[in-house]
C-alpha cells in the first residue's frame, strides 16, 4: 500500500511539474503577444501621426493662401481710397 501511495505521489508530482511548465510557457506566449500588440499599436500611432501631419501641412498651406488673399484684399481696399 505504501508503494502504491508513493507511486501515486510521484505521478501527481510529475503531473504538477508538467502543468507548471505549461503555465510558464503560456505566460511567455502571453508576454510575447503583448509585446507584439504594443509594437503594432506604436506602428499604427506612427501612421496616424504622419497622416495628421500631412493634413496639418495641407491646412497650413490653405491658411497661408487665405492670409495672402486677405492681405491682397486689404491692399485693394486701400487702393480704392
Amino acid at each position: 500500500q505504501k508503494k502504491a501511495l508513493d507511486s501515486e505521489l510521484a505521478e501527481l508530482k510529475s503531473l504538477l511539474e508538467e502543468k507548471e511548465r505549461e503555465r510558464q510557457e503560456a505566460l511567455e506566449r502571453e508576454r510575447l503577444m503583448a509585446l507584439k500588440y504594443k509594437e503594432l499599436d506604436i506602428f499604427k500611432l506612427d501612421i496616424i501621426a504622419r497622416e495628421l501631419k500631412s493634413l496639418d501641412d495641407s491646412f497650413g498651406l490653405v491658411g497661408k493662401g487665405l492670409k495672402q488673399l486677405q492681405n491682397d484684399a486689404g491692399r485693394l481696399k486701400n487702393y480704392d481710397e
